[in-house]
């Protein structure tokens, strides 16, 4: 397993901004956490709300040389199957929505981006976390979308830097495995926690919305789905966004 270094700050604009922009001037596996984001942001630049002292936003700085470019993408899944590991720990029941949020109770508990920085010769993957941990119920009815926080699940406030390392622990833990062996072993397990299963959603391609059935993660990490008029389509990350309900 990798050893990490982590890095505090008390603000930030974005943590994935940071290391992008930065990646020379730390080493390899290297950890920006952030107590306060003014601009964080999370895939299609939407803005990522924390609240200062009582969310968890860190980016991590990836060395993905080694790794097929092909599967860059699942490494945001890797990411959400560790946080789904974390919240176990804590007896707090989640679900991925793919491809990479985790939700509780069909409320967002955590958002993660996967951005890609370096060189030909020296590639990285930037993997931005943001999980709320200790705000409350009122602070995250100003969110523009359904969310939750551990304390509001559980009714308990938590030491955040410490449910940050567990988060790292489980992430590096599951990352080597998929380094070195691949991920089919964690499609099956993403799978099994897959949010929506069976159900019926409407999802966004581009001007494209489809009404389609979700069935199951592929074994390169696509979304497998069937359409309305029964045809079978796999969307890849990054591809597709969900209409609200």
């Amino acid at each position: 397993m990798a050893v990490y270094s982590i890095y505090s700050f008390d603000t930030i604009d974005s943590t994935n901004s940071f290391l992008i922009n930065n990646y020379n001037n730390y080493p390899d596996y290297s950890v920006i956490y952030a107590e306060e984001q003014t601009s964080g942001r999370g895939r299609f630049n939407r803005i990522w709300n924390s609240i200062k002292g009582k969310d968890c936003t860190f980016s991590i700085l990836l060395p993905v040389k080694e790794i097929d470019p092909s599967l860059h993408p699942v490494i945001s899944q890797i990411t959400a199957f560790s946080v789904y590991e974390t919240l176990k720990a804590y007896s707090l029941k989640s679900e991925i929505k793919w491809p990479n949020d985790v939700i509780v109770n069909n409320k967002k508990i955590c958002g993660i981006i996967c951005e890609k920085t370096g060189s030909a010769d020296k590639p990285f993957v930037v993997i931005g976390i943001g999980i709320n941990i200790n705000s409350s119920a009122d602070e995250l009815s100003k969110i523009d979308q359904p969310a939750t926080s551990i304390y509001n699940e559980l009714n308990v406030c938590l030491d955040i830097n410490m449910f940050m390392n567990k988060i790292l622990e489980n992430f590096f833990f599951n990352y080597f495995i998929f380094k070195t062996e691949g991920f089919e072993k964690y499609s099956s397990q993403l799978n099994a926690i897959l949010a929506y299963k069976g159900l019926y959603k409407y999802l966004i391609q581009g001007n494209i919305q489809y009404k389609c059935q979700i069935l199951y993660c592929n074994m390169d990490g696509s979304l497998c789905v069937k359409l309305e008029n029964g045809i079978i389509k796999n969307f890849y990350s990054g591809e597709i966004s969900y209409l609200k309900d």
